[in-house]
């Protein structure tokens, strides 16, 4: 069965003349609002396409809904610094799907992404067409280095307030209330005279791991543990990890954010021998280290029961406590133990890592941490690498 199979979910296509057609519906991580559909009438099926002009309404069961009107669609940037000069207030007549953010008994809210920047919407239930919810960000046409706000949809939201008989005490949350979904659904469940419900899908989830890891070493640039003679052991050890899981789009959950802290320990040898010279020398290295990491992850492969993801960042590194030793050998004399190099207290790396989830619980990973360096000295350096193998778990929660 090929792998897109896995990105189609049960949900329907409601055709120009009000037929609606049940079947399964491709689902993406969309940065902006789709401008076609891809359909099945089963999971065997060929998949039809459908675009703005053939389609009134579509939606994945749990996930997301969109309905088509032509509405107005603002132009002016909000983000900073791609700000207009005075206010602007410039639109366009454009047919587009709406994602519907809430449905209620006297208003519906709805948002727009595109390029440019995102809008909402709002629609009364006696209304043919939603009706952008207005914000402006813009610079101070006699002070470029003033920006001004107006946040004219807290008066649109006012007079929503006003109509439908919200009770007095809500009045003064509209001033704090923001441009933003969470916001605006919170004043829309007010003005349906709704309970706010939960999204079905959290945005985040913690998780735990655990398995070995194994430390490779190395000397680089102008010291004898890097000459060609010298040879160097890996060490092997537990580690273990907490950390959090935050969702592009909590419904599909293909893209992720990892933010993990980590702690284990390695010790390394470094060993060189001139036999000739009678010349012998040791480094033992022992470290504890704190990590933490930042990672991107992709879903690649995104069944009902596996998943399969790659990914990848940036990692900090602390050495909580280390124990250096060289131990050198001359002719028949024996060893002599000198302080050896010291590990940085602090060292970046870049991590990798793939993965497979089952059942959205169980979680089996390999990671590798590209060589990096893990000392300040001048002339040379000890680089380490690590690889590691372990199993989490998943601390997953669907709401009702």
């Amino acid at each position: 069965v090929c792998f897109s199979q896995y990105n189609f979910f049960k949900g329907y296509v409601v055709t120009n003349v009000g037929d609606t057609l049940r079947g399964f519906v491709h689902g993406k991580e969309n940065n902006s609002n789709p401008n076609t559909l891809r359909y099945k009438a089963t999971l065997s099926s060929e998949t039809q396409r459908f675009s703005l002009n053939e389609c009134a309404a579509f939606g994945i069961e749990d996930k997301e809904y969109y309905e088509r009107y032509t509405v107005k669609i603002s132009l002016g940037r909000t983000s900073f610094p791609d700000l207009s000069t005075g206010i602007d207030t410039t639109s366009k007549l454009e047919t587009v799907f709406l994602k519907i953010l809430q449905k209620g008994k006297n208003a519906n809210l709805y948002i727009y992404n595109d390029l440019l920047k995102t809008r909402f919407y709002i629609k009364e239930n006696t209304a043919a067409i939603p009706v952008e919810l207005m914000y402006y960000n813009f610079f101070h046409p006699e002070s470029s280095s003033k920006i001004v706000s107006e946040s004219k949809f807290q008066n649109q939201l006012y007079a929503l307030f006003k109509m439908y008989q919200v009770e007095n005490k809500f009045y003064e949350d509209l001033p704090r209330t923001k441009y933003d979904e969470s916001d605006l659904i919170k004043m829309i469940t007010l003005v349906n005279h709704q309970n706010s419900v939960p999204s079905k899908y959290p945005p985040a989830r913690f998780f735990v791991s655990a398995g070995g890891i194994l430390s490779k070493g190395s000397y680089t640039g102008n010291h004898i543990f890097a000459s060609e003679s010298a040879t160097a052991t890996s060490s092997v050890s537990p580690y273990f990890i907490v950390g959090v899981d935050i969702f592009a789009n909590p419904a599909f959950r293909k893209s992720v954010f990892r933010i993990e802290l980590s702690t284990f320990s390695s010790t390394n040898e470094f060993s060189f021998q001139d036999p000739l010279n009678s010349y012998y020398g040791l480094h033992k290295l022992k470290q504890h280290n704190v990590v933490l990491a930042a990672q991107m992850l992709r879903h690649i492969y995104n069944g009902k029961n596996q998943k399969v993801f790659i990914g990848g960042g940036f990692s900090g590194s602390f050495t909580i406590s280390s124990e250096s030793v060289s131990s050198f050998q001359y002719s028949l004399s024996g060893f002599n133990g000198i302080a050896g190099p010291v590990p940085a207290r602090f060292h970046f790396s870049i991590p990798l890592v793939l993965g497979v989830v089952i059942q959205d619980k169980v979680e089996l990973s390999f990671g590798y941490s590209v060589r990096s360096k893990i000392t300040n000295y001048i002339g040379y350096s000890i680089r380490q690498e690590r690889y590691r193998l372990g199993v989490g778990y998943l601390f997953n929660k669907k709401r009702s």
